[in-house]
């Protein structure tokens, strides 16, 4: 494929235009590399790129390219101002944005609270609040808690910038988060301002008030609801394992209601609502899994054939990026509180399930 010519203004590619975020990391995608994928482009930009004043390098500029897949981990990747997966088709002369998914201290406030106009759209940001309580998004592949001798970043991280720091007088530790999402999953993650409303949290989950619902694309037809009522043994950090018997507890079942169908990387696919009170580490994965039913994208209870999917209608530049998990954490209901949000796929189903997915998080629902 020949590229076309490139524009005067385009000449340079590693200085961005006036309108570039002035949090960004930026450059322009060189002529040689019109038609490549993203990921593979970067092998040329990475030396190019243009730093803002206090910005560390993304990555060594001869960084390979499992490190450069990794960058969608650690920061939003903007082509020409709207977020790309590492398989987007580039073009010469387009602007390519690596903005920190944690803010560095000049910009913590700003960027933090999602208040510039040119933030990206999938990056983490307060939904609601009341009484104390605070639900914010989590971005797919961001950390919901610091990993102790790890520099990556997480929600945690950025909560004072989000939603405030305590105050001098106060010592418990607050702003904290009341639940964690795995690293790949997104949706809404709950911190308390005060020691009350953490209270009121846990004991909501304790008296089965709490309903966190879900949504996941599942492999196979799945044709009726059922309740998943496995015990689990999450003694492995790594992997949780779904042990012969049931539990008698309800708070640790798995109500899974299906959608509709859909086709997806060649074979039908099951949208489904679950909804879970009180949870275990990858309690919906590991229950899904057992099913019959794993998760699309899910590598660890799914094998390698559930992971990297392609969905069809979508064209390849917005095909999902191979470290996609298609289970988001929907809605949290608590009494006298409650949130939502899409998930950050919803694009990529077809128009029935789209409605299908608004109707089961919506409040009404």
């Amino acid at each position: 494929m020949s590229a076309p010519p490139v524009p005067p203004s385009h000449a340079s590619p590693h200085i961005a235009p006036p309108h570039a975020a002035p949090h960004a990391a930026s450059a322009r995608i060189l002529p040689e590399d019109h038609g490549a994928r993203l990921d593979a482009a970067l092998a040329r930009l990475l030396p190019l790129l243009d730093l803002p004043p206090g910005m560390p390098a993304p990555l060594p500029p001869d960084a390979g390219l499992r490190a450069r897949r990794r960058l969608w981990q650690t920061h939003a990747v903007l082509l020409d101002g709207r977020p790309a997966p590492p398989g987007a088709c580039v073009q010469a002369g387009q602007l390519v944005e690596l903005r920190p998914l944690i803010a560095t201290p000049g910009q913590a406030h700003d960027t933090a609270r999602n208040l510039t106009p040119t933030a990206p759209a999938d990056a983490p940001r307060v939904l609601a609040e009341a009484h104390g309580l605070v639900a914010l998004y989590k971005p797919g592949g961001l950390h919901s808690a610091a990993i102790a001798g790890s520099a990556a970043p997480s929600v945690e991280a950025l909560l004072p910038g989000l939603i405030g720091a305590p105050g001098p007088q106060d010592a418990t530790g607050v702003p904290r988060l009341l639940n964690r999402l795995d690293g790949p999953t997104s949706g809404i993650l709950l911190a308390a301002r005060t020691p009350q409303a953490a209270g009121h949290f846990h004991a909501a989950e304790n008296s089965g008030r709490a309903a966190k619902t879900y949504l996941a694309l599942a492999h196979g037809v799945l044709e009726h609801p059922v309740t998943v009522r496995r015990a689990l043994d999450t003694a492995n950090r790594a992997t949780t394992r779904v042990l012969p018997g049931d539990t008698p507890d309800p708070l640790r079942h798995t109500e899974v209601t299906p959608l509709g169908v859909m086709t997806a990387t060649g074979a039908p696919c099951t949208l489904v609502r679950c909804v879970i009170r009180k949870g275990a580490r990858h309690q919906i994965r590991a229950h899904l899994a057992a099913l019959g039913h794993p998760i699309v994208g899910d590598a660890r209870y799914g094998g390698p054939d559930a992971a990297g999917p392609q969905l069809p209608g979508a064209k390849p530049e917005q095909q999902p990026a191979e470290s996609t998990l298609f289970l988001h954490h929907a809605r949290i209901e608590l009494p006298d509180f409650d949130a939502s949000c899409p998930p950050p796929w919803l694009y990529l189903l077809p128009p029935e399930l789209q409605e299908a997915a608004r109707t089961a998080y919506r409040p009404d629902s």
